[in-house]
């Protein structure tokens, strides 16, 4: 799950993705 939320987000995964990359304090 790097490629979901990076620049390849499909839809969903785009959300969790980013999260996942700088999660939030």
């Amino acid at each position: 799950r790097e490629a979901a939320g990076s620049k390849d987000y499909p839809s969903d995964l785009t959300i969790i993705g980013i999260i996942d990359n700088w999660t939030p304090a």
